[in-house]
This record gives structure tokens, C-alpha cells and sequence, in this order.
């Protein structure tokens, strides 16, 4: 037996899937259904879609079934479409609800990423908090130790990290630079002008306290140079 069935469906304007589903159960009036989908939809769309239903004798979907699955909305009367409205209702409701899935997943991801930003932001100002705490108790070269790791957790944050390396820097410096100070002031007070002098090459790291140095220097000399005198 010849039939054009394939023909006919090749020809049809659609894409994706069509599944037909014929039941048998009275032959002169055949229930026939017929659901459209495609594979890139998703689940969600393609259970949420009815399936065209036909009811006719074999003869009126021999002459007319195809015409009317192409264009159901021209449909004629020997052959009832039985379902067509609630049909597009059904297509409808599934756009909507991909939709609405696509808006929740949407949400659903910004909620994460905000969450993990407010994360990450909190860690940060844990960690500047006790870099302030540091700075204030003098202990800078502590705080600047902790600057690496926290700008390796944190690159957005680089240039509020810069600017804290550089003042604690700068803090820290002037603290080593007194201290040496200190030391060679103590040295002078008890007449070790010589050891005071050689303490002094260590503060040329200090490029800008240079003209205290020098005025320090020539102090020291004239002072280790005036004893030698005496002691002559």
C-alpha cells in the first residue's frame, strides 16, 4: 500500500517535533491528537502545552487533516478541531511561564552575587579595622604586613590599599628614623661623639631628612673635634 503521509508532512511549515497520537478505539470515528514542540524549549514548555485533538472518521482525516493542523484556524466543520482555543492558551501560559522562570533564575543570581559582594566587603572592613587598630598602637610595619594578602582577597579595593601603604610607609619611617635619632642623641649626651657620627650613615635611607642629618653631622664633628682638642 502507497501512501503520501511523509510527503505531506515534510511540506507542513514547522519545525521541531510533531508527535501523533491515533486511538483506535472506534474505527469509524478515529480520536487523533497531535503535539508540537521543539527540543530547545525545555521541559517546562513542552508538558505545559496540550496537544491538538481531532475527531473524525478515517475518510474526512484522509481528506483533511492536513490542511487543518497547518492552519487550525481555518478548520472546517467536518473536521472539528476540539481543543484549538485552550490549545493557544496553553502555548501562551508556557511562553509566560518560561518567562517568569527565566525572571526567578535571573533574580536568583544577582541575590547570590550581591550576597557574596556584601560578604566580601565585610571581610574588608574587618581587615581595615585592624590595620587601623595597628597604625594606632605604632605598630606599622605589622599593618603593612597584612596589606599583600588583603589586596590579593580584594584587587577592586587597589587604590584604597595604595593609599594606606603609602601613609603607614610613611609613618613608619619617620618612627625608625626617630628611634635612631633617639640613639644618637643618647650618645652624644654621654660624650661617645664617634659612635654618635657612626650611627648617622644609616639615616641616608631617609632622603628626606637629609638637612637634619647634615646640621646632625656637623654638630657631632665639631663637638668629637673640640674634645680632641682638649684631650690634647
Amino acid at each position: 500500500m502507497q501512501t503520501n503521509f511523509f510527503s505531506l508532512m515534510a511540506r507542513l511549515s514547522a519545525t521541531g517535533n510533531i508527535i501523533i497520537t491515533i486511538n483506535l478505539d472506534n474505527p469509524e470515528k478515529l480520536k487523533v491528537l497531535v503535539f508540537h514542540g521543539d527540543d530547545e524549549a525545555g521541559s517546562n514548555k513542552q508538558q505545559a502545552i496540550e496537544p491538538l485533538i481531532f475527531s473524525a472518521s478515517p475518510a474526512d482525516l484522509d481528506d483533511l487533516f492536513f490542511s487543518d493542523i497547518e492552519a487550525p484556524v481555518t478548520a472546517t466543520e467536518s473536521l472539528r478541531l476540539l481543543n484549538k482555543e485552550s490549545h493557544l492558551k496553553s502555548v501562551e501560559a508556557a511562553k509566560a511561564k518560561i518567562a517568569n522562570n527565566s525572571v526567578s533564575k535571573t533574580s536568583i543570581a544577582k541575590a547570590e552575587v550581591k550576597k557574596e559582594e556584601s560578604h566580601a566587603e565585610k571581610k574588608f572592613n574587618q581587615a581595615m579595622t585592624q590595620i587601623q587598630e595597628l597604625k594606632g598602637k605604632e605598630r606599622f610595619r605589622e599593618a603593612l604586613g597584612k596589606l599583600p594578602q588583603l589586596l590579593k582577597d580584594h584587587p577592586d579595593k587597589e587604590e584604597s590599599l595604595k593609599s594606606t601603604k603609602t601613609d603607614l610607609m610613611e609613618l613608619m619611617e619617620e618612627q625608625e628614623f626617630n628611634a635612631t635619632m633617639q640613639e644618637v642623641e643618647e650618645l652624644e649626651l654621654k660624650g661617645l661623639f664617634s659612635d654618635a657620627v657612626r650611627k648617622l650613615p644609616s639615616l641616608l635611607d631617609y632622603p628626606s631628612k637629609e638637612q637634619i642629618i647634615r646640621n646632625t653631622h656637623a654638630a657631632l664633628m665639631a663637638k668629637l673635634n673640640e674634645n680632641t682638642l682638649f684631650a690634647a
